[in-house]
């Protein structure tokens, strides 16, 4: 900051301490002040401030809600008035400050921390509440924001270190051919990356519940774009245009999807589940896998983006496949069962 009278300077840089979520924080500060209106500017009164600090941020708790963790750290500072041309006021301090704040969050973000993995979100829509209600209000992040959103995270270098990019809920047919541009990109740079889509399109009780022009941008481009998606049963007969009343034409219709870049489709709430069971089907071009878990009678929202998300962290961690699937649905049920 330069304005008449002050100047200021605060910088900070944050560095990860291994993969609980701890982190490194250094920061310095520097401040200028003078009079430069009112009576007592012809004295000359003028001060300045310098700082350093240090400290070291660890989780202590973390769940599916919430994240509880402890700041301790160090910081020093030198302060100094002069009047006419003399020092007035010179002080140093030092001081300790210890803390725990907690923080509430969204379910997909808290469980890959629970894994011991730091996730930054992109917005996609804001909406007053969840659409089950009889009102809501908001809508889709317009499309110059999310274009911008993306933007930022290569500007600032945010990607260097990024492992893995998991998409859900869109707002708009515009986000999506964004997204498959800016993915088809990011794969470019950097082919290690793993992309997984959740394809939220719809379900046999309700059909589509996102606009056409939306469900037609997943299956025309944006599915490609991933090396492994997660659609139910109803959402893989609409992005593959194929049969899915039996299991092997459910496997032949994730089959067909396959290609250059798409090597897995999980079908969630498949087919070949025994009674009081729910199956997900593993379909990639060596084979076919199943896992099953327990049904659980239950109208909760967002089991697919908290099984998503768990399969990815499990992927990360280096589980196989088959284990990562039969991990997440373990979680998912766990999850509904508390």
């Amino acid at each position: 900051l330069d304005a008449r009278g002050m100047r200021s300077f605060l910088g900070s840089y944050q560095v990860p301490l291994g993969r609980d979520g701890s982190t490194m924080r250094i920061g310095c500060s520097a401040n200028a002040t003078r009079i430069v209106k009112g009576s007592l500017e012809p004295l000359n009164v003028r001060g300045h401030s310098t700082g350093v600090n240090i400290g070291f941020n660890i989780p202590l708790y973390v769940t599916t809600k919430r994240k509880t963790e402890m700041y301790a750290g160090y910081g020093r500072t030198h302060a100094q008035t002069d009047f006419a041309g003399n020092h007035w006021i010179d002080d140093r301090a030092d001081g300790w400050n210890i803390s725990v704040t907690e923080t509430l969050y969204g379910r997909k973000s808290a469980l890959l921390m629970t894994h011991g993995i730091r996730a930054a979100a992109v917005p996609t829509v804001l909406y007053s509440n969840t659409p089950h209600y009889d009102t809501i209000h908001g809508g889709a992040i317009p499309a110059d924001w999310f274009r911008g959103y993306l933007a930022d995270l290569d500007r600032r270098r945010a990607l260097d270190a990024t492992r893995a990019i998991i998409l859900g809920y869109l707002g708009s047919a515009e986000q999506a051919d964004i997204l498959a541009d800016w993915l088809d990109a990011e794969k470019a740079r950097r082919p290690q990356l793993h992309i997984s889509i959740d394809p939220v399109l719809g379900d046999h009780d309700s059909g589509l519940y996102v606009r056409p022009e939306l469900a037609a941008s997943y299956r025309d481009r944006l599915a490609a774009c991933a090396d492994l998606i997660t659609p139910n049963h109803y959402e893989l007969g609409y992005l593959s245009e194929r049969p899915t009343d039996s299991l092997d034409a459910t496997i032949a219709a994730a089959r067909s999807l396959l290609g250059t870049r798409l090597n897995t489709v999980i079908v969630t709430s498949s087919p070949g589940a025994k009674d009081g069971e729910i199956a997900n089907l593993i379909i990639t071009r060596d084979g076919v896998a199943q896992s099953h878990h327990p049904h659980i009678a239950s109208d909760v929202k967002g089991t697919g983006d908290a099984f998503h998300a768990a399969l990815t962290a499990a992927l990360l961690n280096g589980a196989p496949l088959n284990n990562a699937v039969q991990a997440a649905g373990n979680w998912v049920v766990a999850a509904l069962r508390y």
